[in-house]
């Protein structure tokens, strides 16, 4: 029925933030099912180039993107055009079961090749499985429905009640949903 946005300025900050005002909407008494929007992760890796090494062997960061583009897309090698349709053609590298393959792909440099893992790492990491925003800044979404023995009126009114006291100054509220329409 409505959810409840918290504007943060830093996502990892708003973990604290997000337990506590979770925590005080799931008390409440004109509120039922309430509950994260985004309460599952996917896994990833970030990926972080060794630019010192990167400069010693004359390694651009554009050939390195390239390179993985290439694994993980393909590269755009021309057209295939017919009476009324183009079909892109793309190169790709054969698939790699793990990270670690992939890593030791090898990347030409002055004078012989090298592993792409000598230039940059791979760390895994959870991410959120949908990333919002609103004004360029990340949005913890907290979904709720209303209880049968309140209304919607009252709900929002108790909601604005029991956070703008605690909310600090750097996360803002915006309440949406049903109460917008």
């Amino acid at each position: 029925d409505l959810f409840v946005d918290l504007l943060v300025e830093r996502r990892e900050e708003g973990a604290p933030v997000l337990e506590s005002v979770l925590s005080l909407l799931q008390a409440m008494p004109e509120l039922v099912n309430v509950r994260l929007s985004d309460d599952f992760e996917v896994p990833a890796y970030r990926l972080m180039f060794n630019r010192e090494t990167m400069s010693r062997y004359g390694v651009s960061s554009s050939q390195l993107t390239t390179q993985l583009e290439a694994a993980a897309r393909g590269a755009h090698a021309t057209d295939l055009r017919s009476v009324n349709e183009e079909i892109p053609v793309l190169l790709r590298t054969p698939r790699k079961a793990t990270v670690e393959a992939l890593l030791s792909e090898p990347v030409p440099t002055r004078g012989r090749l090298m592993p792409l893992s000598t230039f940059l790492a791979a760390e895994y990491v959870l991410l959120p499985a949908s990333l919002m925003r609103g004004d360029q800044i990340p949005i913890l979404r907290i979904l709720a429905d209303v209880s049968q023995e309140s209304d919607l009126d009252d709900a929002t009114r108790a909601i604005e009640a029991a956070l703008d006291p605690v909310l600090p100054s750097d996360v803002r509220l915006r309440i949406g949903g049903a109460n917008e329409a």
